[in-house]
């Protein structure tokens, strides 16, 4: 077996079931599913076939969740999002750093450029370590207009500010810039 294999129908209208959920009822970690798959069984069929180089390019955004579990089957597994690393651990806390006189210091859009990191990095199922704050816009990392309607969900849930959908999927954003925006926002005010 090579970690593909068929499902019953009772299986099928079980993931049905689960997909057709609003996200926040799914337990916490629940970002995609997928049936017919076994991640553990896949990862070294991939490997095997000499396709793993294939799978972890990033060519196919669609395919980086396999490219992480392709990757943490090979020993380079996957940290958890950001732990250990200096700065905001939520977008409160990078709201409160702007307003207690960071501004848009250097310090605090590094903290808002990780925040940003580790969220389209989940969204996107990519480890964070892939995600580029500067030199690669947000569509080059694989932001499309689904994936991007829920990262400025997000954004304005987490922010309170209003990011144009254009401005997300544009060629040249990249997440730094992101940052210093979100930054600017919530420094001058202007929360929706």
């Amino acid at each position: 077996m090579k970690g593909m294999y068929g499902i019953r129908e009772k299986e099928m209208l079980e993931a049905f079931e689960v997909a057709m959920h609003p996200q926040s009822s799914l337990p916490l970690g629940t970002d995609h599913i997928i049936v017919g798959l076994q991640p553990r069984r896949f990862g070294p069929a991939v490997r095997a076939a000499g396709a793993s180089e294939r799978v972890l390019s990033d060519e196919n955004p669609a395919l980086n969740w396999m490219a992480v579990e392709v990757g943490e089957q090979g020993g380079g597994g996957g940290q958890e999002d950001g732990a250990g690393k200096p700065g905001a651990q939520s977008a409160q806390d990078a709201i409160n750093m702007i307003r207690q006189g960071g501004g848009c210091s250097e310090l605090v859009v590094e903290a808002v450029t990780g925040l940003l990191g580790r969220r389209l990095g989940r969204l996107l199922m990519i480890d964070q370590e892939a995600i580029q704050p500067t030199g690669k816009s947000l569509a080059a990392h694989g932001l499309d207009s689904m994936i991007g309607a829920e990262f400025r969900n997000w954004i304005f849930r987490e922010f309170k500010i209003n990011v144009p959908f254009q401005q997300l999927l544009a060629g040249s954003l990249s997440i730094e810039q992101l940052a210093k925006m979100v930054c600017e926002k919530v420094s001058d005010g202007q929360e929706s």
